[in-house]
């Protein structure tokens, strides 16, 4: 736009498209953020971060290999065949799931939301346990020295507790930064 006004010699659109180019966000081609489903289909990242009601959509347009259906959806389809491929192509190739407000998928619900992740790492030739998978999630209620809320994140993702009542899952606290006092901001702790 800015390219185009230049060539003409239009000083007013030459403002606007100065002034649209500061108002619209800018991207880097060379960053690794996607924008588009388009470029999502032909490269799956591996980090998906998303909602139960996008996964669950994406899930239902995308047919099962076992399935007699003979049409597919290849737009989504695409998606999932691509990123189990990528994870069959070599042992380090790690998935990383990113789940948000966690606390939130209780009830049945939450039941729903337990069966679509079991059906999203099936699509993917993964299993809540598997060496290839990293799952990260946020809650505002879950407490590491809680047993309910290490049976909760077992029922929930599927995964057994230990004799020792030891669970998979490692749930680290935070602590409130504020900005006005520039607290100092630390790494999150090794992971064992």
């Amino acid at each position: 736009e800015i390219n185009l006004a230049k060539e003409k010699g239009d000083k007013d659109a030459l403002e606007k498209a100065i002034e649209n180019r500061n108002f619209f966000a800018r991207v880097d081609p060379g960053n690794c953020e996607m924008l588009d489903r388009w470029s999502m289909q032909q490269a799956p990242p591996d980090i998906l971060i998303t909602n139960f009601s996008m996964l669950q959509i994406l899930l239902m347009r995308h047919t099962h290999p076992s399935s007699s259906v003979s049409v597919k959806d290849l737009a989504d389809a695409m998606l999932l065949d691509k990123t189990r491929e990528w994870l069959q192509e070599h042992k380090r190739n790690i998935f990383h799931l990113v789940i948000d407000d966690l606390h939130l998928n209780r009830g049945s619900s939450g039941t729903e939301a337990t069966f679509i992740l079991r059906l999203l790492l099936d699509r993917l030739g993964l299993h809540p346990q598997h060496d290839q998978l990293r799952i990260l999630a946020s809650s505002a209620s879950l407490d590491p020295n809680d047993d309910k809320s290490k049976q909760y994140l077992s029922d929930f993702f599927g995964t057994p507790i230990d004799s020792h009542g030891n669970s998979p899952f490692r749930i680290i606290t935070g602590s409130e930064v504020s900005s006005e006092n520039n607290g100092e901001l630390r790494p999150l702790p090794e992971v064992e």
